[in-house]
């Protein structure tokens, strides 16, 4: 289960139909999704991941699993999401019935396995 963050981001498109490129890997929209609701605010959770301490252990973390897990994905960056980041993925993309559904199925098929599905 250690790889289901990045499991379940897979399944959001990368792009959108229009407009700029994202600044941030879905995968940290979903993390950043995840801190909003253990610190019980999305404010809460940008202002945490500004301290420089915190978000080179968060950095550090993801290279790791990116590393472990021979994910093909970028890495974070110098700059950590913010609540307004988060508020257009979720607004934006996030709350596409289609993409729900498919977020959905990765999660239900990953709760129900033991293993990792990715090389592990």
């Amino acid at each position: 289960m250690e790889c289901a963050l990045y499991e379940i981001a897979s399944v959001v498109p990368e792009k959108d139909r229009v407009g700029r490129p994202r600044l941030f890997p879905t995968y940290l929209l979903l993390g950043y999704g995840v801190l909003a609701r253990v610190y019980r605010s999305g404010a809460r959770a940008g202002q945490e991941l500004t301290d420089p301490v915190v978000w080179q252990v968060v950095r550090q973390t993801v290279q790791v699993a990116l590393d472990e897990f021979r994910l093909d994905l970028p890495a974070p960056g110098d700059r950590p999401p913010d609540w307004p980041a988060f508020r257009y993925a979720r607004d934006r993309y996030l709350t596409d019935p289609l993409v729900q559904d498919a977020m959905l199925e990765v999660f239900t098929e990953l709760a129900s396995s033991s293993p990792c599905p990715l090389p592990c």
